[in-house]
């Protein structure tokens, strides 16, 4: 069963999605933080507001202010990510592919209501990437689906300061920075899963503008536009709220986490001890 969206993608509801997505993000983090994914939760501080953590100070860079913010819940991610084990195959970029369209489906329709900020002019265009994922999930290389996703029918709630401008740029450096991170990941992983095309990890690299300068001019309009310690704020919390949602889908559906480093290894060194 392969159900992604009945009709346009702003109109439609979400139905139960069988798909999984690709994510280690740009810019790797490397905080000592806890495992939420084997039986410690992230500590309560990391989950207080952005705003908090920051401090909002304008004396910091909107860009320097998003990492710090992130920092943690990035460096989590970067862990237990589908494809962050040892030796990713075509089933883990199965499960990345459902991953990451439960989180981007609900919200590029909640973005689309917006023409301002980083949906506006001063931003780059909008990038097609949920058809790139569809059509990854049909090739016949990709392995079949077993069970749907749990959590995948929940629409983006953002809270009334979500309309500002400032916190979809926090949003917007998340997505954004998932698509350069693909690009690292497909020139990593094309030769060991070929002969799939990795649609969606190479999807940047063939679009008008390379991932690379689509990047910078990105970061040259957030900082360009989120400069008051209230907006530097309003975009961690927007930046942190993206994370927070992908923490949350692999909680619901821990099947999908790749196994923490320690165990994969522990379970290499097993296996060649039996094969001897």
């Amino acid at each position: 069963m392969r159900h992604l969206r009945a009709g346009g993608r702003n109109k439609s509801p979400l139905v139960p999605i069988c798909i999984r997505l690709p994510v280690l993000f740009w810019v790797a983090n490397n905080a000592n933080c806890p495992n939420v994914f084997s039986g410690c939760d992230i500590k309560p501080s990391d989950h207080s507001p952005p705003a908090t953590r920051v401090a909002g100070d304008a004396s910091l860079s909107a860009l320097r202010s998003l990492r710090e913010a992130t920092r943690e819940r990035h460096a989590l991610l970067d862990r237990r990510m589908p494809l962050a084990g040892l030796a990713p195959g075509l089933r883990e970029y199965r499960d990345h592919l459902r991953f990451l369209y439960a989180w981007l489906l609900p919200l590029e329709a909640w973005l689309a209501g917006f023409a301002d900020g980083p949906q506006g002019p001063l931003a780059p265009s909008f990038v097609e990437r949920l058809p790139l994922i569809e059509a990854d999930m049909a090739d016949p290389a990709t392995p079949p689906v077993e069970m749907p996703l749990a959590g995948t029918t929940r629409a983006w709630q953002g809270a009334l300061e979500s309309l500002a401008p400032a916190y979809r740029w926090g949003l917007c450096y998340v997505i954004e920075g998932s698509q350069l991170g693909g690009t690292v990941l497909y020139r990593r992983l094309a030769p060991a899963l070929a002969p799939h095309p990795l649609r969606f990890l190479r999807g940047g690299m063939d679009g008008p503008v390379a991932p690379g300068p689509r990047w910078q001019a990105f970061l040259a309009a957030l900082e360009a536009q989120v400069r008051t310690s209230a907006d530097i704020a309003l975009a961690c919390r927007g930046a942190c709220d993206a994370f927070d949602r992908l923490l949350e889908l692999l909680r619901e559906n821990p099947a999908l986490a790749a196994p923490a480093a320690e165990d994969a290894l522990g379970t290499m060194k097993t296996a060649n001890q039996v094969a001897a």
